[in-house]
């Protein structure tokens, strides 16, 4: 159905008056299902909005909790400020859920996307809102969805776009789903702009966009030519058109268009020197075979090999390989310098000048630029030990986003090492393993060996490192109180810390 003027208007015709609670709309539609015991999911355009219609649904769910829910709900909220580093993002999250309302998206850390999705699954979160990223693969028991914009946050387009007829058609399936409600609803709020009857015919009623091949994007193509080359070599040019002539690309696209693509695509494979062709076959040469093994894009690729061609053996190169990873196509997602980032970017690059491997803007058409320089200040404030909160107010990038931003750091400066082992570039081999364990861990090199141990992270790690338990030797030969001592410690992590590093020596 569709919002209008305080009632619900069905898609059958049916209406149905909603009692204000002074909240909004979208508040108004989803608390309405609360009086029957159903739960409400709320799709907003932003993460920003997100949180912001939590709180405001947190003053009307927090009447309809039992004593014993609200009990439950006080650990939820403690789990939230204790399991993962304490943050302005968790703090909202935990008010929110005391009174039996959450937000939901990427910018949370995990373990608070999954603590949320598991007292939601349980019923005690009566209303959640999300961004439109819930919308796929998480299945959560919504009686009533409510979208409460037809907007959405593009960071391909950098703005505001209009929903698509798919994305519209996943929110829907979010409500009624088997085995949690026999009731699914889904409300469509928008603007004044559209009429009643332009929602019903361009989204209700409408089908679907068709599915698109990702191989009508180059970067996509180049990346699956070469495993197929590196998989089945010996090809000519004829079997690969015949190869692809059965992909989704080919019947979306004319097939000279096809043969088009692939040329230029084999083209840049045989001038970056990932393919070679013997007489009329292609073959992937090992520097080829490697690319395709670690699944990256051969951007990315010749972009460390170029890199690490430049290095020369005898010095450090730290800053140097946090930025050759960070202007990696393969980085995601990239953050580009804001206006009141410049300046400390600035001194970095002077300070640093010594260490890069591709001087910062050097070919940025090419390789990004100051299009993920703030990636390179983020890294660096972590692996230094900055706080996750410290990162989310000095440069607006939330746990989730830092996590991505961390896991994807690790995979490729392996990727790097890899291809440092097989140019033998061997002088940098230990660097780039050090640098990746620090990013893995968000610590200084000195807390490293601490981190071996099950349990002890970044903030434990400095804890006991402080005290003067700077390694597993120590940590094996110190009494168990001494150790239940350190903060964030206690006797259960003293006792099996100690028990493992006594197995290491």
């Amino acid at each position: 159905g569709v919002w209008d003027h305080g009632r619900i208007i069905y898609a059958d015709g049916r209406t149905k008056t909603v009692k204000s609670t002074g909240r909004g709309a979208a508040i108004d539609v989803a608390a309405d299902v609360l009086d029957e015991g159903g739960q409400a999911l709320i799709f907003a355009e932003t993460r920003r909005r997100a949180v912001s219609l939590a709180a405001k649904a947190a003053e009307v769910t927090k009447h309809y909790l039992t004593e014993e829910e609200k009990k439950e709900l006080s650990e939820v909220s403690r789990r939230i400020l204790t399991e993962v580093e304490e943050t302005s993002l968790s703090r909202a999250l935990a008010e929110a859920v005391e009174c039996g309302s959450a937000f939901h998206h990427a910018g949370l850390a995990s373990t608070h996307r999954r603590i949320v999705e598991e007292a939601y699954r349980s019923g005690l979160i009566k209303i959640l809102t999300a961004t439109p990223t819930l919308a796929a693969g998480v299945n959560l028991p919504a009686r009533r969805v409510v979208i409460a914009s037809l907007y959405r946050y593009d960071a391909e387009y950098g703005g505001q776009s209009l929903l698509s007829v798919l994305e519209y058609k996943q929110m829907c399936g979010r409500a009624g789903r088997p085995k949690f409600d026999d009731i699914g609803e889904t409300i469509l709020l928008a603007s004044p702009s559209f009429t009643k009857e332009e929602l019903f015919e361009n989204y209700i009623q409408a089908k679907p966009e068709p599915i698109t091949s990702q191989l009508s994007d180059e970067g996509m193509l180049r990346t699956h030519l070469l495993a197929t080359i590196a998989s089945l070599p010996g090809l000519c040019d004829e079997d690969i058109e015949e190869f692809f002539s059965k992909t989704l690309f080919s019947l979306q696209y004319r097939r000279p268009t096809v043969k088009i693509r692939l040329s230029r695509c084999l083209s840049t494979l045989l001038r970056d020197g990932l393919v070679e062709k013997v007489g009329r076959r292609y073959m992937a040469t090992e520097f080829g075979k490697r690319i395709s093994l670690l699944y990256i894009d051969p951007e990315t690729g010749v972009l460390f090999k170029k890199a690490l061609q430049r290095s020369k053996a005898g010095r450090r190169y730290e800053a140097g390989l946090i930025h050759i990873i960070s202007i990696a196509p393969d980085m995601s997602p990239k953050l580009a310098l804001r206006s009141k980032d410049m300046g400390e970017a600035r001194d970095y690059i002077e300070e640093h000048s010594e260490e890069f491997l591709i001087q910062p803007y050097e070919e940025e058409s090419y390789w990004g630029g100051s299009d993920s320089f703030r990636n390179v200040l983020v890294l660096d404030a972590w692996i230094r030990e900055a706080s996750e909160e410290s990162i989310l107010e000095k440069y607006g990038v939330e746990p989730g986003d830092l996590y991505r931003i961390t896991e994807n750091a690790e995979w490729l400066l392996y990727s790097l090492k890899e291809i440092a082992k097989l140019l033998q570039i061997n002088y940098l081999i230990d660097e780039v393993e050090e640098l990746r364990l620090r990013v893995k861990y968000g610590v200084r090199a000195e807390l490293l060996p601490l981190t071996k141990l099950e349990g002890i992270g970044r903030v434990r790690a400095r804890a006991l490192y402080s005290r003067g338990f700077t390694d597993p030797a120590k940590i094996a030969s110190a009494k168990e109180e001494q150790l239940a001592a350190v903060p964030k410690i206690g006797p259960a992590l003293a006792k099996k810390i100690k028990k493992q590093a006594q197995s290491l020596r």
